[in-house]
Order: structure tokens, then C-alpha cells, then sequence
């Protein structure tokens, strides 16, 4: 409860002013704010299991007795998935329980809230509850240890693609997350095509990967035209970073010189796991004008400059290997990188 007074002179404990006159006063009523202890930051391992957190000093406030509710929600979901909340009305303690999203690493900042049913005692009303929120981040680590190596089957090409003798699949491969690609440049006379496979976590075990299998998901094929029909060699280079895919085409004709670099984004399907997940072409990158190149490889002429031979991608930046480009007109095929 709060008083304010207005009037002349002082007011004194009557409320009455000294000079006689009649204080005017406004009597509010307000809750107190509900009360939680602080809760220290967390430090994680990549592929951490589930992790408990205790909860303490969970009150209406000093001398409130209205319902609780207690919720938690995290900024990141990507990397820490909203908190499960465990919480009777009334009690002073309670939980929450989370996982790190399985390979993934960074910071999420967990909020955990407290919210009373104010002045009328009802959650349900939230005009007049009144809420106190605790913060902590949690920061997930990469896992810099020795790589193990172990085998989790031979990843074969999609039949209904019809691969044949000399398609050379795994001539360039690229893994992120759940998501492996797998080139194959000389696929179909040299037009190429790209194997997807997603990680299926059989055993419901993130933090052990030696039981996991990779099953095929689907294939991307060279989205335009190549120099001579056939001759894309689509997959001869592909990086992965998060729901960004590129694949290098080095010998494609989509602009006025040769070689391509596709760019391609992860459309995520409506059911669970990666079964409706789509890699959507969204742009095409071409070998700049002022640069010219010859090839060791056929007759492609002075325009060929390999342009996406090699790829790497990290966040937004793409960097992209054109290894027959000229430095000048008398110092031929000296390559160069593209960011």
C-alpha cells in the first residue's frame, strides 16, 4: 500500500496541514513482487546430456500468498531448446531441465520467470499479476578432442538415380550437423550430381555418435546448362555450413565465363526429424569478367578458369578456388580465390 498527499504546508499524522486546511490523499494497493534466487551461469561440453537445475526462494513476495506460476524460455533455441519446468504452486523450490541441441555450440541465455496472480488471486487474469525474472546463460563448447575413427557402413549411391561405372562418387564430401553431401562429378558422362544424407540417431544417444548410420535423403542435380551438353562436373567441389549448402561446378556455362558456384538453403519441413526437409536452389555465383583462364583438361579455350574447383563456406562468407585463372596475359594459369 502506498499513500501520497497533497496540501499546504506539511501534512502531519491527522492529515491535516498546519495551516489548517483538509490534505487530500490517494491510497494505492499493490502486490509485492515475487522473489527467486539468482542462478550461475553454466558451462557445457558439445553433445552435454540432460542437465538439472534447481530452483530456490520461490515466493508471492513478504507476506503475499497468491499462486505461482514459473516458466522458462531460452533465447536460443537452436542450440538450447525452451526448459522443462517442474513447479507446485505454494513450494519454495522447483526445477528446470534442458539439453543442448545434439552438435551445436555457442551461448543461450535461459530466462526463468515467476509470476503471482496479483490482487484478485488469479493466474488466469494477467492484468494485475505481477512477474520476477532470473537470467543465466548457458554456453556450449566444442569438443576439440582426438578424432575417433570408426565405420558406420559404406554410403551407396541413390539407386533411382542409376549410378554407373566411373561416376567417382566421393570425389568431394562436406559434413555439418546432421547433414552429409557427397559429390560425384563425373556422374552421367560428366554432368555430375550430389548425394544427401542426414544422420539418423537410432539409439536416441546424442552424446555417443559411434551408433549412428547415415541414411540417404535425396540428390541435387546441376540446376542449369554446361559448356558442351553433359559436361558440368556438378560436385566436383561442395561445402556445408549449418542450413547453407554450396556445390562448385567448374566447368558450367552460366555466364560469360566458365564455371559455377550453386547456392543452396535448407527449406525445413513441417513433420518431425528431416524426412520433409528441402535443399532449395537460391542463387547462382559465376567467375568475375575481368579475369580470364585457360584449361589443361579438353578444349574449353581461354575462358576456362575453373571457376568453383575449390569451395569453403563459414557463416556468410564464401570462398571460391579458381585454379586455372590468369594473372595477366603472359602468366597463364596461376589460379585465384574469389571471397
Amino acid at each position: 500500500m502506498s499513500i501520497e498527499g497533497t496540501g499546504e504546508g506539511s501534512v502531519s499524522g491527522t492529515g491535516y496541514s498546519d495551516y489548517g486546511s483538509l490534505g487530500q490523499y490517494t491510497i494505492t494497493f499493490s502486490a509485492q513482487v515475487p522473489t527467486l534466487d539468482e542462478i550461475s551461469d553454466m558451462t557445457l561440453t558439445e553433445n552435454a546430456s540432460w542437465q538439472t537445475v534447481n530452483l530456490s526462494s520461490i515466493t508471492a513476495g513478504l507476506g503475499e500468498s497468491q499462486p505461482l506460476r514459473v516458466t522458462a524460455s531460452s533465447s536460443d533455441t537452436g542450440l538450447v531448446r525452451d526448459p522443462l519446468v517442474s513447479y507446485t504452486s505454494a513450494d519454495a523450490t522447483g526445477t528446470l531441465e534442458f539439453i543442448p541441441v545434439a552438435h551445436q555450440r555457442g551461448t543461450a541465455t535461459i530466462t526463468v520467470t515467476v509470476e503471482d496472480g496479483g490482487l484478485d488471486g488469479d493466474l488466469e487474469t494477467p492484468n494485475d499479476n505481477v512477474s520476477f525474472s532470473r537470467t543465466f546463460d548457458v554456453t556450449v563448447n566444442a569438443v576439440n578432442g582426438i578424432p575417433t575413427i570408426f565405420s558406420q557402413g559404406e554410403l551407396l549411391p541413390d539407386p533411382a538415380a542409376n549410378p554407373a561405372e566411373g561416376d567417382s562418387t566421393g570425389s568431394a564430401v562436406a559434413v555439418d550437423g546432421d547433414w552429409m553431401v557427397i559429390g560425384a562429378d563425373f556422374y552421367n558422362d560428366r554432368a555430375g550430381i550430389v548425394y544427401v544424407y542426414v544422420r539418423n540417431d537410432v539409439n536416441q544417444t546424442p552424446e555417443n555418435l559411434t551408433d549412428d548410420t547415415w541414411d540417404f535423403h535425396s540428390t541435387i542435380h546441376s540446376p542449369t546448362k554446361a559448356l558442351e551438353p553433359g559436361i558440368d562436373f556438378f560436385g566436383r567441389s561442395i561445402a556445408i555450413d549449418g542450413n547453407t549448402l554450396i556445390v562448385g561446378a567448374p566447368y558450367a556455362d552460366d555466364g560469360d565465363l566458365i564455371g559455377s558456384v550453386y547456392l543452396y538453403q535448407l527449406d525445413e519441413g513441417a513433420g518431425p526429424g528431416h524426412e520433409d526437409d528441402v535443399w532449395e536452389h537460391l542463387r547462382t555465383f559465376t567467375q568475375p569478367g575481368d579475369v580470364s583462364g585457360g584449361s589443361d583438361f579438353i578444349n574449353f579455350g581461354p575462358s576456362a578458369t575453373n571457376f568453383g574447383h575449390s569451395l569453403a563456406i563459414q557463416g556468410q562468407t564464401i570462398v571460391v578456388g579458381a585454379s586455372n585463372a590468369d594473372l595477366d596475359e603472359t602468366t597463364t594459369n596461376t589460379g585465384a580465390v574469389y571471397v
